[in-house]
């Protein structure tokens, strides 16, 4: 049932999602054409830029400028959406008027959870991905490869994957506290669920700040003072610092995951609240 309920949440979401992506990929087309272009354009006016008058210089900007407003704007959205569209999700087939059909389906409440992290988590490792990738292609464009080639060749590949995984359980990690709080919510103030889920989900975060603060600075000042440390040069203390404060985080949104997991199952069993 489990592996229903993940294709069921896919389809649900990849049109938006597959909208959102061709927009930017397109937007990205645009800004890489456009570049090279405006260059041309300069050249061909004997050296003049936009500010010399001259119309072709002017419409090149002039489209610069407009698809990379459009580029941050399709950036933002993407980013935007992809939190939202999984968070929306999450309370209306669960929590909202849904919930009555949605928890008559042969499945526990676990794999419906389990479903929806999954397919949240998916969707934003790809959104973040094509993200990624669409900055180094404009980056690269504009000619600035060897920054590129210098940053990653620089950068520790432990810290790399270190990095990686803590964006993905940090991300499952964030969608389990909202779950959680939305969970909360109704049952923590009577007639205002997003008032109730706000409040639940700041409590949560400072909770989770605090403890976090808390071991990040234990973890650095043990790697800082840790007397069985080899003697290291300046780059590889940086590396292993970023590398030991990765690990606490990813423990730490690893635990604070587990706990709003139970805690969400808990509250759906327990006390569900439907709208």
């Amino acid at each position: 049932m489990l592996s229903k309920l993940i294709k069921y949440e896919f389809r649900a979401m990849a049109k938006t999602f597959f909208y959102l992506y061709i927009a930017l990929v397109a937007i990205t087309l645009v800004n890489v054409f456009t570049n090279p272009l405006g260059a041309l354009m300069q050249t061909g006016g004997g050296g003049q830029g936009a500010a010399g008058g001259h119309g072709p210089e002017i419409f090149a900007e002039a489209i610069k400028g407009l698809a990379f407003a459009l580029y941050i704007v399709l950036i933002l959205a993407v980013a935007f959406v992809s939190v939202v569209l999984v968070v929306r999700r999450f309370y209306t087939n669960l929590l909202g008027d849904q919930g009555y059909l949605t928890l008559t389906l042969p499945a526990g409440r676990e794999q419906h959870m389990a479903a929806k992290l999954i397919v949240g988590v998916v969707w934003n490792t790809i959104s973040a991905v094509l993200i990624g990738l669409t900055i180094l292609l404009q980056v690269s464009v504009m000619g600035n490869k060897n920054y590129i080639i210098e940053f990653f060749g620089a950068v520790d590949p432990l810290n790399i994957f270190l990095g990686i995984l803590l964006a993905i359980v940090g991300t499952a990690s964030f969608f389990l506290m909202t779950y959680a709080a939305m969970a909360i919510g109704p049952n923590l103030v009577k007639n205002h669920r997003l008032g109730g889920s706000i409040l639940a989900f700041v409590i949560i975060v400072v909770i989770y700040q605090i403890l976090s603060s808390l071991f990040m600075a234990g973890g650095l000042m043990w790697n800082i003072s840790n007397p069985f440390r080899p003697d290291m040069g300046s780059e590889a203390l940086t590396n292993s610092i970023g590398s030991s404060l990765m690990v606490v985080s990813i423990a730490m949104y690893a635990v604070t995951g587990v706990i709003c997991w139970f805690l969400t199952r808990f509250m759906l069993r327990k006390k569900l609240n439907l709208a």
